[in-house]
């Protein structure tokens, strides 16, 4: 700003907002995670600039930034095909809109004329076609056809002119599109400098600080095992360690990933699995082309050579129902374009747990219409709680149990519910589970800390660490561990209010203990001191579960929430937490 550079300000005109530079700053910001994504960041921000050096309208049309509006376009007009047929058939039935059919005929001739352009790249052509060809107008009769069967028809010629207007992108003037890309090129330039320049800062504010990141890990690495752009002698050393190189999720690998397996793996011992359709990190800059461009290029054991593929298609965790309904649903939605992958014979889901029963359950999709009463999260709950419900209670429904090899009814332990983003959306179906007393486990923690249960037994360590915490202090007396009542606390609280609460249950302790014998504060406040005293002592030579099971043994408090409402639940809810316990001491 202060040097008025000219390139800059055109920048921030072309992106800022007016109000303040956010804007620009987000942009830097993802130009920078894109090119350290890359194993070279500097290289792939100067391709950049140089992919946008066109000169001729050749160049331009030839450009990876036109070809990719081309591409784009004849994957939409390759999508209207479905919706072409469903238009003919719907002017074929009885009383069907067969009065649309010169609109229909019209756009489908512009549909097939755009495809052959692009195949042939002939793409100044569309632009002559589409002014020459008007599309009339749908036409207006109304008597004798029927009304529902019109409207359907007149939405998917709707849907298709759309896609048909999407061609205008493709249309250019020679003399107008070389000044607009030079504008675009410079404006790009100046993106990679300021990125550049960023990163440098951001590299020097981290040195200042003795402060490295993810990025910079691989990226250090990257300079150990490369020289001049070749596996250096350090990743020679390593390389000849290693026996095999293994890399599981291989769909989700980066280039940066991918330069440094290359630098330490041998011709023949790097090893990847991984499944594209399970790709799911694109947002975290993974590239699925990586494991694409393998997948397409080795080939299988008996059609020879060195680069092998394996399709691990048997699936040993599914019936086979499941696995004929996930096939039908991917068949119809999965290609390279959508979902990386083309769904065929190689990429279908066979059945292999040949040790379930005979007995033929179908897939089931439950609908509901919608409840403005209830959030669709409380809808969705309430759906799936009858649905266990009617399975738990169905006499006549049975399942085959491994363990004993007989039939029996369904349980709820028998019932799993696989959620989509189930830490910001499972609440709902825990509260709904609760009102409906259906007993649950659940591995999301979203919740489950704010149990009064879980809470009390947190509020118990957090007073064995600390006793002079108030808040936990008081939660832990009030409760069924100690049982205070009250009156009982604000009495204590009365005794000595400049100290806290802790140092004043003590004194008041002392008090009654030299004054009045049979206090109930003095008697329940002197059991409590005298455990707390031993949970401390526990607490440095036993792991926490141990602790915690401690914690239920002295005080009774499982039997206690037992009673309680919901009480089986409570009760799963401590032995979960005790679960969770035992699982830190093992990670930690």
């Amino acid at each position: 700003y202060e040097r008025e550079d000219e390139k800059f300000l055109q920048v921030v005109e072309s992106f800022a907002d007016g109000k303040s530079d956010d804007r620009i700053k987000e942009l830097i910001f993802r130009i920078h995670n894109f090119s350290i994504s890359n194993p070279w960041p500097g290289e792939w921000l100067d391709q950049g600039v140089n992919l946008l050096k066109i000169d001729t309208v050749e160049d331009y049309l030839e450009s990876v930034y036109y070809q990719l509006l081309v591409s784009e376009f004849m994957e939409s007009l390759l999508d209207t095909q479905s919706d072409f047929r469903d238009l003919y058939t719907l002017m074929k039935m009885e009383a069907g809109p067969d009065k649309y059919g010169d609109t229909v005929e019209v756009i489908h001739e512009l549909q097939k004329a755009y495809i052959h352009c692009i195949n042939e790249k002939e793409y100044s052509s569309m632009k002559e076609i589409h002014d020459q060809t008007p599309i009339p107008p749908l036409s207006r009769k109304s008597k004798g056809y029927d009304k529902d069967l019109a409207e359907e028809a007149k939405g998917k010629i709707n849907k298709i002119k759309a896609t048909l207007a999407e061609v205008e992108k493709l249309f250019y003037d020679e003399e107008t599109i070389l000044k607009e890309v030079k504008v675009v090129e410079e404006l790009v330039e100046e993106l990679v400098r300021l990125t550049k320049a960023f990163y440098r800062n951001f590299q020097t504010a981290k040195e200042e600080k003795n402060l490295i990141d993810y990025s910079d890990i691989e990226h250090f690495t990257l300079k150990l095992l490369y020289e001049d752009g070749e596996p250096s002698g350090i990743a020679d050393v390593f390389k000849k360690q290693f026996v095999e190189v293994l890399v599981d999720e291989y769909q989700d690998t980066n280039e940066v990933q991918e330069a440094i397996l290359t630098a330490l793996a041998k011709e023949d011992n790097l090893f990847m699995v991984g499944d594209l359709k399970q790709s799911i990190y694109k947002f975290r800059l993974a590239k699925p082309e990586i494991f694409r461009e393998k997948y397409d290029r080795f080939t299988y054991a008996d059609d020879g050579g060195k680069n092998i593929k394996i399709d691990l298609a048997k699936n040993f965790r599914s019936r086979k129902e499941v696995l004929r309904f996930c096939n039908e649903v991917f068949e119809k939605v999965m290609s390279k374009t959508i979902g990386d992958v083309d769904y065929d014979q190689h990429a279908k889901l066979y059945y292999g747990a040949l040790d379930y029963d005979e007995d033929v359950y179908l897939p089931e999709l439950i609908l509901s219409e919608p409840d403005e009463s209830l959030s669709k999260e409380m809808l969705q709950g309430q759906m799936v709680a009858d649905k266990i419900k009617e399975l738990v209670n169905d006499e006549n429904f049975l399942i085959f149990d491994k363990n004993t090899g007989k039939r029996r009814r369904v349980m709820y332990k028998d019932v799993c519910v696989l959620m989509r983003s189930p830490s910001s959306t499972i609440q709902p179906m825990k509260d709904v589970f609760d009102q409906k007393q259906i007993p649950y486990q659940s591995d999301i923690s979203s919740g489950f800390f704010n149990a009064v249960e879980v809470t009390i037994i947190m509020n118990v360590l957090r007073v064995i660490d600390n006793p002079y915490q108030d808040i936990p202090l008081v939660s832990v007396l009030r409760s069924g561990v100690v049982g205070f009542t009250e009156k009982e606390l604000l009495t204590v609280r009365n005794f000595n209010e400049e100290v806290t609460y802790y140092e004043a249950l003590v004194a008041y302790i002392e008090a009654v203990t030299t004054v009045e014998a049979g206090d109930p504060i003095g008697e329940k406040g002197s059991r409590f001191l005298e455990s707390l005293a031993d949970l401390k002592t526990l607490s440095l030579r036993v792991p926490l579960d141990e602790l915690i099971q401690k914690i239920y043994s002295d005080t009774g408090y499982p039997y206690f929430v037992r009673f309680m409402e919901n009480g089986e639940q409570r009760l799963t809810n401590l032995k979960y937490l005790q679960m969770q316990a035992a699982s830190f001491e093992q990670s930690s």
